[in-house]
């Protein structure tokens, strides 16, 4: 009787211990199912190609264009897609806010309030109001409201330019192979030889100290704005100030520089796509026919 008492007590504890490593662990292993992972289940974003927000009046388009995003044809930034991607694909269940209309007016997530993000003709979200960390959001067709703490209302603009790609140039400096600078008609050209800058028509060596400041420019070189396809430009010297041709291990990127007040034009050949340069930012690159020959 005793070890019959003994035996049935203990496969209770083993029920009991089972029970509690179920509950503890199987939804980590097998999740269940959500409502809000359901949902964005349905939309692929691998195979993401439009993004539509609005708010408003204001609507944007951002189209997968290849494996570049775009908007008005101007390259968007990786890191600001990104973002937005895996701010709405998350990967856990995001915690409810509310399941009722009731709070809608409170965190911004009515129609008239709220930023629209369109991803299908199937899926659209509203974002409502911030909460750090995180904003607000239902989709458009439910009333339950959720907290996504990974995506910020900035990251999720109506306007142009916080979406675009301001890199004018970008490289590491050790792959810039050769310089070629001309102005007022004039060619100058740096060469790399044996891990030093030469002027190619003496054949001298420049300083590394000044070599070493241009290329971290250059380098690095990032715009103040993104000029839009189709938009008047004026204010800049109609033919550019500089021209500048960088010999890079596998091919070339070509630069033109116009002169505004305080600002320049700069038209990148490769892609046709021009820039709003800040003139501190090019103010080695400016100098180097003075500076470096």
């Amino acid at each position: 009787m005793k070890n019959k008492t003994l035996l049935s007590l203990s496969l209770i504890f083993a029920v009991l211990v089972g029970l509690f490593l179920v509950q503890t662990y199987l939804p980590e292993i097998w999740p269940k199912s959500s409502p809000y992972l359901k949902k964005m289940g349905t939309v692929n974003k691998n195979n993401l190609a439009r993004i539509e927000i609005s708010y408003n009046k204001d609507n944007i388009v951002l189209e997968k264009d290849g494996s570049i995003w775009k908007l008005n044809s101007a390259k968007v930034a990786p890191s600001a897609i990104e973002a937005l991607i895996s701010g709405l694909f998350v990967t856990t269940e995001p915690e409810t806010v509310a399941q009722t209309d009731i709070k809608h007016k409170e965190l911004e997530v009515t129609p008239e309030a709220a930023i629209r993000i369109k991803l299908s003709e199937k899926t659209a979200l509203l974002i409502g109001k911030a909460n750090y960390p995180g904003v607000f959001a239902r989709f458009d067709d439910d009333n339950t409201v959720y907290l996504l703490k990974e995506l910020d209302q900035s990251q999720v603009a109506t306007e142009v330019q916080p979406w675009l790609d301001k890199t004018v140039f970008a490289a590491a400096p050790d792959k810039i192979q050769k310089l070629t600078f001309t102005k007022e008609s004039k060619d100058y050209f740096l060469v790399k030889k044996d891990g030093k800058w030469l002027n190619s028509e003496n054949g001298k060596e420049v300083a590394k100290e000044k070599t070493d400041a241009l290329l971290a420019q250059l380098s690095n070189l990032n715009a103040r704005s993104v000029v839009i396809k189709d938009t008047p430009i004026t204010g800049f010297a109609a033919s550019p100030e500089l021209k500048v041709v960088i010999a890079l291990e596998g091919g070339t990127e070509t630069l033109e520089l116009s002169k505004g007040k305080d600002i320049y034009l700069v038209k990148r050949l490769s892609d046709g796509q021009q820039f709003l340069v800040a003139e501190a930012s090019l103010s080695k690159l400016l100098s180097a026919p003075e500076e470096l020959f």
